[in-house]
């Protein structure tokens, strides 16, 4: 008996995956105005995003490099959405930058927790640390001398939450806590990104 080319795939669980794919299109879908179109083609981008993280999660959960690629691509899925709503092309891509900083930011925050709580690691998770902080911090700068406001003081927002964490020095003991903030996060910048 042969199995089937879909058997063994399921549903990506990591909590991380869904909340960025819903922060990233409802935040777009806002950010473009709720519409027939908006609507349709936000199902379209999260039943795409979810077909293919059923694809490949298991590669991807084995991998760090990937986790941050993955993060990353999640950012754009908000991009379509945007773009079809017909918002200026200097908005779309302020968008996309702010939650790919703020998603990367946030992997590397949840990298460093694991990094602190391995023995030898402190200088990796110090590396790890200061790379969220500065790609916030670098991210918010550019987009306020871009005069992208909005996206800016979302980039502001994920760089005060992220120093606090780094203060905190969260551990792999309490990632439910952080990833609950991280959530939070995710979430409160993509309505930051609407005002």
């Amino acid at each position: 008996m042969t199995s089937s080319p879909v058997a063994g795939r399921s549903m990506p669980n990591e909590h991380g995956f869904w909340v960025m794919l819903a922060a990233s299109v409802l935040g777009a879908a806002l950010r473009a105005g709720l519409s027939y179109l908006t609507l349709v083609t936000s199902c379209l981008v999260v039943g795409t995003t979810v077909l293919v993280a059923r694809h490949f999660h298991r590669a991807i959960r084995r991998r760090e490099g990937a986790q941050l690629g993955a993060t990353a691509a999640l950012a754009l899925t908000g991009t379509p959405v945007e773009w079809v709503s017909g918002l200026p092309f200097a908005s779309v891509l302020a968008g996309t930058v702010a939650r790919a900083a703020i998603f990367v930011a946030s992997a590397l925050l949840v990298r460093s927790a694991f990094a602190r709580s391995a023995r030898g690691q402190s200088v990796r998770c110090r590396a790890l640390q200061s790379s969220a902080i500065a790609i916030l911090a670098l991210t918010g700068i550019l987009l306020a001398l871009g005069h992208q406001y909005a996206e800016a003081r979302a980039s502001a927002l994920a760089l005060s939450v992220c120093l606090l964490l780094a203060w905190g020095k969260p551990t792999a003991k309490q990632l439910k806590p952080l990833g609950l903030t991280l959530a939070g996060l995710a979430l409160t910048s993509a309505i930051a990104l609407t005002l």
